[in-house]
C-alpha cells in the first residue's frame, strides 16, 4: 500500500510506487466550482492517467460530489 498527498494536482505523482490498483479519495475542501474542476476532475484526470501508464489492474474513485449536507458553494441556489 501507498499513500500519496497530491498538491498542487501536479506535485507528488511521479513518486507513486507502482500498484496494482488505485483508490481515489480527492476532493476539495471549499466545493467552490475551481476548486472542484482542479481536483474532483483535473487532478482526479491525471491520477487515472498514472495509474494507466504504470498499467495498474483497476481504478477506484470515490465521490460525495452530490452529497447534500452542507451544501457546497456550487450547490447553492444564487
Amino acid at each position: 500500500m501507498a499513500e500519496a498527498a497530491i498538491t498542487p494536482i501536479h506535485i507528488g505523482i511521479n513518486r507513486i510506487p507502482t500498484v496494482d490498483a488505485v483508490i481515489s479519495c480527492l476532493a476539495s475542501r471549499s466545493g467552490a466550482p475551481i476548486d472542484a474542476r482542479e481536483v474532483e476532475y483535473e487532478a482526479n484526470q491525471k491520477l487515472l492517467e498514472y495509474a494507466e501508464r504504470i498499467a495498474a489492474q483497476h481504478f477506484v474513485l470515490l465521490s460525495a460530489i452530490c452529497v447534500q449536507r452542507p451544501r457546497l458553494a456550487f450547490q447553492r441556489k444564487s
